[in-house]
């Protein structure tokens, strides 16, 4: 069990942090506050700036993914469609994450969406993920003159 430290066994400067925060005004090293109230929680990060968990803040889906889900939405819109929701454990060590997961009828629905640029790689993974969980319906989409093509993967 850890060792327990008080308040005042603190470096000043982050006495001063704890103080401001728990009293919503800047706080002076070595007094106490009136009340201590309801406690809050304090975000601390290491001095060298690095974070504990590793989390992204970026969005999850590209513009093209964004634009096929809301389709997706109208055309489905009592789904409940996830957006790189779950993953696939292809072998040992090979992860494969599919844009769009949803159940249908039933049945869970998988969709990839795919650009221009694809690259060849990204194809294969798709069909091996197909193959390998037969129990979900694998579907690939893409983008031609502002109309959508889908195709149903076959295992």
């Amino acid at each position: 069990m850890g060792a327990r430290m008080t308040l005042d066994q603190l470096p000043a400067k982050y006495q001063a942090q704890i103080f401001a925060q728990l009293e919503g005004e800047k706080g002076q090293p070595g007094t106490q506050p009136q009340s201590l109230g309801k406690p809050k929680v304090i975000g601390v990060v290491a001095e060298n700036g690095e974070k504990r968990i590793r989390q992204s803040a970026g969005p999850l889906e590209n513009k093209l993914e964004a634009d096929f889900h809301h389709y997706l939405k109208s055309q489905y819109p009592e789904a409940r469609i996830y957006a790189q929701a779950k993953r696939y454990r292809l072998g040992n060590g090979i992860w494969y994450k599919p844009d769009l997961v949803f159940m249908l009828e039933g049945r869970e629905t998988i969709y990839e969406v795919k650009g221009p640029k694809s690259f060849r790689g990204g194809f294969e993974n798709l069909k091996v993920a197909a193959s390998t969980y037969p129990e979900a319906d694998w579907w690939l989409a893409w983008r031609v003159d502002g109309t959508w093509k889908v195709q149903n993967v076959l295992t």
